[in-house]
């Protein structure tokens, strides 16, 4: 029989392969399913999804984060074990010998890095020698409003504990300031927040805030006869990647201590474990469970230390900790106690640091000097981290576009670009990675074109992107990271 798309049979089949292969690499390398073409054509093309997930089956997406709750002030948590002293870990430095192996510099469609570079080395032989049990390698992502609630880091730590292990939501404040997609919060009785990034007035004399550079004292009642003077309490709320729902170990990081205090800890109801807190050096309380719990509370009674985070963490694996620094322009990093930040950043095996930062200080910035200084001031803290963690890798996630109203017409900032390339230019002079998230974006005057997309991909105000937009910002962020760890695949 004839053959009437006129091609042998052997060539057919080259065809198919070569049309699949296509569809593939496409997938792979496009970052949305559809594209607007001459204003009213449609045109589809197939996606890659490095999480694995259904499209539109995103439930932290699709979720309301509800108002942080507050619980009855008057619950009494009852401790019927006789009180023993906890025992303290305090903060020491440590020093691990990390092999370093000569790569090629990085090419098309890889996290930038300056032409010398041979990439994230150390970080993927961390990531080599992560192990089902002991300390989890972490990866902290700070930054500003833009990941407030998880935004970006979920999809990160959903990456990243499906292909290494691990599970929990990171680490977690005391005392919440927005609530988290992964853990809902509850406090008992008063509760003080003091931040790095702040007002002269929020910020501690001592400098000491742990860190995710914030920290928490409650308010201590002398007259209490019964019941604590204040209870923090997380549960998961059964959205995101199965692994952000469970943990076993707990670990409550705090300042010095200089008076003794009761600490009670809950988990399902039940006392876990009660004891005593006698003065001592800063440093961490771990506690493990044999089986994976989902909520926990921590009651305090006597006077309050400086309360840095509680850690939710699993078994060995990765950890990836989302520190968001609502008004933070991402230099404040330097103004906290070096040594103190140092030694808890040490303590906490650290082998990535991402630093997402910019917006907040954009619409202040009026002329290429003061771009300039922005950017001086971002190099001094990226001197910071490789200093206290020569053995981790670090990312800069530079600005998205930013408009503002002008008349009827929305206008990008004028220094967006330059700012861009002051972050850019600190990052590429102290040789560590750089993810462009304007030009991911479209460049300068795509934030409007994002605001009016349907769905939209940036709130009304074109300065912060709906869970749309930040959820395609974070499968971009994911990919690239994974492009650059696929370079050290061993």
């Amino acid at each position: 029989m004839k053959n009437n798309a006129n091609l042998p049979g052997g060539s057919a089949a080259a065809f198919i392969a070569t049309l699949l292969l296509a569809f593939g690499l496409i997938s792979y390398v496009n970052p949305q399913s559809s594209y607007v073409l001459f204003g009213n054509v449609v045109f589809h093309v197939p996606q890659w999804d490095p999480l694995g997930e259904r499209s539109g089956s995103d439930a932290v997406d699709a979720m309301v984060i509800e108002a942080i709750a507050v619980m009855d002030t008057n619950v009494v948590l009852d401790v019927k074990e006789p009180l023993a002293p906890f025992k303290s870990t305090p903060l020491v430095e440590q020093s691990p010998n990390l092999p370093v192996v000569k790569l090629p510099a990085p090419g098309p469609g890889q996290l930038l890095f300056k032409e010398s570079s041979s990439g994230w080395v150390k970080f993927a032989a961390a990531l080599h020698r992560v192990k089902p049990q002991g300390d989890p390698l972490r990866i902290i992502h700070y930054g500003d409003s833009q990941i407030e609630g998880d935004r970006m880091t979920g999809l990160l730590r959903s990456y990243f504990q499906s292909r290494y292990g691990g599970t929990g939501p990171g680490m977690q404040p005391l005392a919440p300031f927005v609530p988290h997609a992964a853990v809902k919060h509850e406090t008992v009785g008063t509760w003080h927040r003091y931040v790095s990034f702040g007002r002269r007035d929020q910020r501690l004399t001592s400098g000491k805030y742990g860190s995710r550079g914030v920290a928490h004292t409650y308010m201590h009642d002398s007259s209490r006869k019964e019941g604590f003077d204040a209870v923090a309490h997380f549960q998961s709320r059964g959205w995101g990647s199965r692994s952000f729902r469970s943990y076993r170990r707990v670990t409550l990081s705090h300042g010095p201590i200089t008076e003794p205090f009761e600490l009670s800890v809950f988990s399902h109801d039940s006392l876990w474990q009660s004891g005593f807190m006698e003065p001592g050096p800063a440093g961490h309380i771990v506690l493990e469970s044999k089986q994976p719990i989902s909520n926990v509370s921590l009651a305090f009674k006597g006077p309050s230390p400086v309360l840095n985070h509680v850690s939710l963490d699993g078994m060995g694996g990765v950890a990836v900790d989302n520190v968001a620094m609502r008004g933070s322009s991402g230099y404040t990093f330097t103004f906290m106690d070096e040594a103190h930040f140092g030694n808890s950043l040490k303590a906490s095996n650290v082998g990535l640091i991402i630093l997402q930062f910019g917006g907040n200080s954009i619409p202040y910035i009026d002329s290429e000097a003061k771009a300039k200084t922005y950017g001086r001031k971002i190099q001094r803290q990226i001197q910071l981290f490789k200093r206290l963690l020569p053995e981790a890798d670090i990312l800069l996630v530079g600005p998205s576009d930013m408009a503002n109203k002008e008349g009827l017409a929305w206008v990008s900032y004028p220094f967006v670009a330059s700012v861009r390339d002051a972050m850019q230019g600190a990052a590429m002079a102290e040789g560590i990675a750089y993810f462009d998230m304007l030009e991911l974006m479209g460049g300068v005057g795509s934030m409007s074109i994002w605001a009016t997309m349907k769905p939209p991909l940036a709130g009304p105000d074109h300065i912060h992107f709906t869970s749309a937009g930040a959820r395609l910002v974070g499968k971009a962020l994911v990919k690239a990271i994974d492009n650059e760890l696929a370079r050290h695949a061993h």
